[in-house]
């Protein structure tokens, strides 16, 4: 071998070794961001589970919400009815004192009426 083919095989194995080294870099970087990305992709899916979470709370609240919106509907039903039937009560009663009312001031002018008749019998 002569000296020109020594040198040539010696920057051929240079540039190999050069070309092993940026490859093995690139498969470096490659790898480092394959580790980067399945870490975020951990990252998201610990995300996605609490958002899950969350949603299901969410959910949950909102039917005991809607559970409380009905029982409330109920109650206010249930209070419109029996205050419809304390105002009808009270309205009978007023009805009831009317009527006593009116027989009270009948026999108090009877009373009054038989009193001056008395009085004007005596005299």
């Amino acid at each position: 071998m002569t000296f020109d083919e020594a040198v040539t095989v010696i920057r051929k194995d240079i540039e190999e070794e050069n070309n092993w080294r940026s490859a093995r870099q690139k498969m470096q970087e490659t790898l480092n961001a394959a580790l980067e990305a399945r870490h975020e992709v951990q990252q998201l899916a610990a995300k996605r589970a609490e958002l899950t979470a969350l949603t299901n709370q969410q959910a949950a609240v909102q039917r005991m919400i809607e559970d409380r919106q009905l029982q409330l509907t109920g109650f206010e039903a249930d209070l419109a009815v029996k205050e419809q039937r304390a105002q009808q009560r009270l309205d009978e009663l007023d009805a009831q004192i009317q009527t006593k009312e009116t027989k009270l001031a009948v026999a108090e002018k009877r009373l009054d009426d038989l009193k001056n008749h008395l009085h004007s019998s005596v005299n």
